[in-house]
């Protein structure tokens, strides 16, 4: 601690801001304090500014409103000065934070091509991939997934590989459709599991 009580290794500027030595040089520390003792007075002009005038006080991309949404943008710009702009990340909103990454998305559609949706919460819960609400998969989340994003059900991709329903296979084959399921039993004849209901193809 310092005769002031603020420790050592921070550092108090104009406007009761506190930065930390390590973290800003000389120049940027001066900076800063310029901004800080300067804010009141831009505060107090851009909201005393007269008709026609030009507003200089601080705004956010060029607009009064600091909290407008803009939806497509993942930064903003807070202008102090004429000349002087600071770049920051737009924070993300509740909704985005719990959206599921892109990521996983894609690998749900990739893995749908090969596997059902209890198989596939199996292999995402044992990588210890957690959905956009840092939960653990289910089969919910997997058709909740496929729906918001369109993803194409495992039923279509299976029959664009030509793969036939047991109906068609029996047909094709001219036996019974208990006839098919014995023979897939015994693996003469080879099938995929379409969902969790032990549904084939």
């Amino acid at each position: 601690m310092n005769c002031d009580g603020i420790p050592a290794h921070l550092t108090a500027l104009p406007g009761n801001v506190t930065v930390h030595r390590a973290a800003v040089d000389v120049q940027q520390r001066a900076r800063i304090a310029a901004l800080a003792s300067d804010f009141p007075r831009l505060w107090q002009k851009s909201q005393h500014t007269g008709p026609g005038e030009e507003t200089r006080g601080p705004s956010v991309a060029g607009r009064r409103n600091p909290y407008a949404r803009q939806a497509h943008r993942r930064s903003c710009s807070v202008q102090w000065r004429r000349d002087e702009t600071l770049d920051l990340p737009r924070p993300l909103t509740a909704w985005e934070l719990r959206t599921t990454p892109a990521e996983i998305v894609a690998e749900v559609d990739r893995l749908t091509d090969d596997y059902t949706d209890k198989q596939i919460v199996e292999i995402l819960n044992r990588r210890g991939t957690l959905s956009g609400c840092g939960q653990r998969f289910n089969s919910r989340i997997i058709a909740r997934l496929r729906r918001e994003y369109q993803l194409k059900p495992r039923y279509d991709r299976l029959r664009e590989k030509g793969l036939l329903t047991l109906e068609e296979m029996s047909a094709l084959l001219d036996i019974g459709p208990k006839c098919v399921i014995t023979w897939r039993n015994h693996g003469l004849l080879r099938g995929y599991p379409l969902n969790d209901r032990d549904d084939w193809l």
